[in-house]
């Protein structure tokens, strides 16, 4: 692995750095009611620290301007009569863009005068107002900020409580023991795929996230008991929202790293206009980075771009169009004569040629009318798409004639419409009611050749298409401005098989002094089966026969309480205790009986093509939470979480045994450090500390294997093994400087700094006659540098 390259450019850059010289930008933007998202004329922002003071007031638009702000970080002030105050500190100021900031105001319930709230934006609480437990907001400076993050949403939010990422080399999370399959995406509120690249119909993650962290606003990460607009989903929700360009001012960004190279551009699309564009397009740069001797966790070539976009359209003061999207594809392409035992994974042999594509598409479109101030009409309609295309072939070692193992080429695409109406009452009061209507078409042709045996056959067949249809109706009631109440009901029915279900949600959230609050939240939360789990064929009587299709949905009652203190005006303490109970999962016949259960799926990169299951399996999941959060303030921050829970199932056997998720604990230490060197210029170090417990696995019966040729696990001894716990130390040193009109930021991030050995899955090699031990990432080394202009 050669640092030296990475190392000499961060000296050069930091030695860029000249005689100081202070700068100055332009801080704007736009503050609504957060339920009506009307805009509020006349609230007061300011920035206390500056001498004299900057402020301003908003104009009939909600709009305001802030001018010749000095670069670096500062809060803002933002009160307004008959609202909550509201303070959102650390706005880091920079010379190469302006600072654009949409707020929402929480209206207070006693309009009797300025409710004044003091302290930081509290980022343990989300920003869907229906939301009174197991969930907060994140930032995009939050996820390009931690160690080991890798500009990524779904590996910053395994930083959070009751969170893990059991696979260094992808990033799929594992929330409260749950299956990664559980976990619900939605961009700008239409329902998408998972957005990652290398990924396949059904999966839940991919190695690289194609959703860019730059073109992303402030979103919502929920763990559980989430409201009833939200659902097929069981495990959690990543509720992500597209920032709009800038309509003031044309600017760019270029971006180069070991995790690829892209460019953004953003602005008005007339000066008289209030509509913006923003796009981003980014390409590989592995080719690259291999040959600088590099490693990414696999033997082979792998390739990828993406582009993400986002068009915002206001038509009047009342009626507003955008158009967003995001696409990708990916390539992967692996021969065996460049394989290397150390580093290819458990999911493949070494005498193999692996080829490997897949593409995700994401369009839509949004139509807002605001019907009045206090109510507002939204419809959704958009495409989603996901395709993957892969051969395996066996090479024989003396001869090198290539045999057939693995032939895929399956794809899933949707026609997605969502309207809803939010009204907003009284200040008591607000309701929201809405409808999501999918069309699903789909394809899968998956053939394999087991244990390198006989010839290919369907593992997977099936094509045709279905509905989906959900409508959802929750109300908030806030008693107090110390005491609100959060309930719905969510409908949902499939129409691949008639099966639908009823789901009622309850949330309650009361502040009994000033800086503690007591949470409550229930849910009862359905998730229809993955694509891969429907179309397993089965051949009966020569025709194939999809004999999971009939499969209903899985289900969970959720219940969790919280409490939450404001140690201070930047730190919080936060805990949680829950229970879930899952229910009607797919499970293997009792004539069938096994330890097999659809809870486990997602734990390889592979799913099981067991058939003719039925919806009799159980499960139940526990824990206690904590969080530990000094939000950044005075160049400095902290998080400590710690989740300590256990995961249990019952298959066909009627066996209680641990999922493939139950690690039982897991701890993280984040901390950061912001050094200032001059008015122009600074360098952050950031630390990432990890100790989990290890990840579980079915042992390999190695005696039998060696008597039938291929690996045989001891089927009734699942999951029922552990490897050693798991720890990691991740550390990111970034270094940023301000010139006139332009800004550059340029980072050292290196995971597993210590290259510690965890262990990730135990094989059985059939040409040794041995076992052998695939381990996570060693030292793995990231750089990027940017420029902002």
């Amino acid at each position: 692995m050669k640092l030296k390259f990475i190392v000499f450019a961060f000296a050069w850059f930091i030695s860029f750095s000249t005689q100081s010289q202070t700068f100055v930008q332009t801080l704007r933007g736009v503050i609504t009611d957060k339920e009506t998202k009307t805009p509020l004329p006349g609230v007061s922002v300011y920035i206390p620290s500056t001498s004299p003071v900057i402020g301003s007031t908003t104009d009939l638009n909600g709009e305001f301007i802030l001018s010749k702000i000095p670069i670096g970080r500062h809060t803002l002030q933002i009160s307004y009569v008959g609202y909550k105050t509201q303070t959102i500190s650390n706005i880091d100021v920079i010379s190469g863009k302006e600072n654009v900031v949409n707020i929402t105001l929480e209206e207070s319930v006693t309009v009797l005068a300025e409710v004044s709230v003091v302290g930081h934006k509290n980022r343990t609480v989300a920003m869907n107002q229906m939301s009174s437990i197991s969930a907060r907001t994140f930032s995009v400076e939050e996820t390009g900020r931690y160690a080991g993050s890798r500009n990524d949403v779904s590996r910053m939010a395994s930083n959070y409580a009751g969170v893990t990422n059991g696979n260094d080399s992808r990033n799929d999370i594992v929330i409260r023991g749950n299956s990664p399959m559980g976990l619900l995406w939605k961009l700008d509120e239409l329902e998408i795929p998972s957005p990652n690249h290398f990924t396949g119909v059904g999966s839940s993650g991919g190695p690289v996230s194609m959703l860019n962290y730059n073109v992303i606003a402030n979103s919502d990460f929920m763990t559980g008991a989430f409201p009833a607009e939200y659902g097929n989903a069981s495990s959690g929700v990543f509720d992500i929202k597209l920032r709009n360009g800038n309509n003031s001012k044309r600017e760019y960004m270029f971006q180069a790293g070991a995790l690829g190279t892209e460019l953004m551009l953003e602005g008005p699309f007339s000066n008289k206009y209030k509509g913006s564009f923003l796009i981003n397009y980014r390409f590989s740069t592995t080719t690259i980075m291999t040959a600088m001797g590099i490693k990414f966790g696999y033997s082979g070539e792998a390739d990828y771009q993406d582009l993400a976009f986002n068009f915002y359209l206001p038509v009047n003061d009342r009626v507003t169009l955008t158009f967003f999207g995001m696409g990708g594809r990916s390539v992967y392409k692996a021969l065996y004569i460049n394989k290397k035992e150390a580093d290819f994974g458990p999911d493949g042999y070494l005498n193999t040629n692996n080829y490997y594509n897949s593409g995700t598409s994401v369009g839509g479109a949004t139509l807002t009318y605001r019907l009045s101030n206090s109510s507002y009409l939204k419809t959704i309609i958009g495409f989603t798409g996901v395709n993957e295309g892969g051969k395996e072939d066996s090479v024989a070692l003396d001869n090198s004639m290539t045999y057939p193992n693995y032939r895929a080429d399956n794809f899933q695409n949707k026609l997605s419409a969502h309207t809803y109406l939010k009204t907003k009452l009284n200040a008591k009061n607000s309701v929201k009611v809405g409808i999501i209507a999918d069309h699903h078409y789909y394809e899968m042709n998956t053939k394999l050749r087991k244990n390198g045996i006989g010839t290919l056959k369907y593992q997977r067949q099936g094509d045709g298409n279905t509905n989906f249809i959900q409508a959802y109706g929750q109300w908030s009631h806030a008693f107090s401005d110390n005491l609100t109440m959060n309930n719905g009901l969510h409908y949902q029915y499939l129409g691949l098989n008639g099966d639908w279900m009823v789901e009622p949600r309850l949330g309650l959230k009361w502040k009994f002094a000033p800086k503690q609050t007591l949470s409550f939240g229930y849910g009862l939360h359905g998730q229809m089966q993955i694509l891969p789990l429907y179309m397993v064929a089965t051949q009966i009587q020569g025709n194939t026969v999809n004999t999971n299709k009939n499969l209903k949905f899985s289900k969970s009652h959720q219940l969790v309480m919280g409490y939450n203190l404001m140690v201070s005006s930047n730190t919080a303490l936060k805990a949680e205790v829950y229970y879930q109970q899952l229910f009607d999962i797919p499970v293997t016949r009792t004539d069938k009986a096994s330890s097999y259960s659809a809870v486990n799926e997602g734990m390889s990169y592979l799913f099981s093509d067991k058939d003719s299951l039925v919806n009799e399996g159980t499960g139940r999941n526990y824990g206690l939470e904590l969080t530990f959060e000094r939000f950044f303030s005075r160049g400095y921050y902290y998080l400590v979480t710690t989740s300590l829970y256990d995961s249990k199932y019952k298959g066909s056997d009627g066996v209680l045994r641990n999922t493939a998720f139950n690690g039982k604990y897991v701890l993280n230490v984040l901390a950061g450090k912001e050094f200032k060197i001059n008015d122009r210029s600074k360098f952050m170090i950031d630390l990432k500390v990890t100790n989990a417990g290890g990840k579980r696995y079915t042992p390999v019966n190695y005696e039998a294997s060696g008597l039938e040729g291929k690996e045989v696990r001891f089927e009734d001894r699942a999951y029922s093994e552990k490897f050693d716990n798991y720890f990691r130390t991740d550390l990111k040193i970034t270094y940023r400087l301000n010139s006139l009109r332009v800004a550059h930021e340029f980072f050292i991030n290196i995971d597993n700094v210590f290259n510690t050995k965890n262990v990730f899955a135990q094989t059985y090699n059939i040409t040794d006659n041995k076992l052998n031990y695939i381990y996570q990432l060693g030292v793995f080394p990231t750089f990027q540098y940017k420029i902002y202009f």
